[in-house]
């Protein structure tokens, strides 16, 4: 039961999910965003949708199928080199998409905070191995904190975030992915990164 409750965590809250979380919360959690027309809308969660969802899937299936990857969750991380560098494109040109609307930078950061994230991610992968899944909920509390001290009305997600990194990383613990220190490594990195690209451009 555990496991399967693990497997299911790791599952919702994968990386290639947390972005379009990230935008949903935003458009309709009454931020200044939900005020966007609903073709403003639509066309965020598209492009969010189209380059940090359905494009990573289509490589990780492509890459599988030719063996060069053993799992979807990138368990070796000697496999990781093509698949994150694949996401770093895709995170750029989501970062560039969402500028085409000057009001929507902090989106843009995001996206481009989280092609940072996975750049860092790739360089430490070459000889350590670290939480992709962790690194992603760590920027996206970051981001939620900036907002939230930005504007406030966040302070619910604020914490729902941060149960939902503590489930994630018992998960991926549980499931044997990863020790404590990479859980931890993750989490820290994700958040780091994401601060100082939001503080950055602030």
């Amino acid at each position: 039961m555990y496991l399967r409750l693990s497997k299911a965590v790791s599952v919702v809250l994968h990386p290639f999910l947390v972005p379009l979380y990230m935008v949903l919360l935003l458009l309709l959690a009454g931020t200044v965003y939900s005020l966007y027309p609903l073709k403003v809308k639509i066309y965020l969660i598209w492009v969010t949708l189209l380059f940090t969802t359905i494009i990573p899937i289509l490589v990780i299936a492509l890459l599988k199928s030719y063996r060069k990857i053993g799992d979807a969750d990138l368990s070796d991380r000697k496999e990781r080199f093509i698949p994150l560098l694949a996401m770093i494109a895709c995170y750029t040109l989501c970062a560039v998409a969402i500028a085409r609307i000057p009001s929507a930078q902090m989106l843009s950061r995001f996206m481009f905070a989280g092609a940072c994230c996975v750049a860092v991610c790739l360089f430490v992968s070459f000889y350590w191995k670290i939480s992709l899944h962790m690194t992603a909920l760590g920027a996206a509390v970051a981001f939620i904190v900036l907002i939230n001290i930005a504007s406030g009305g966040l302070f619910a997600a604020f914490i729902a975030a941060l149960l939902a990194a503590g489930a994630l990383g018992s998960a991926r613990l549980k499931l044997g992915y990863h020790t404590l220190s990479q859980v931890a490594a993750g989490f820290a990195t994700g958040f780091i990164v994401a601060a100082g690209v939001g503080l950055f451009n602030w």
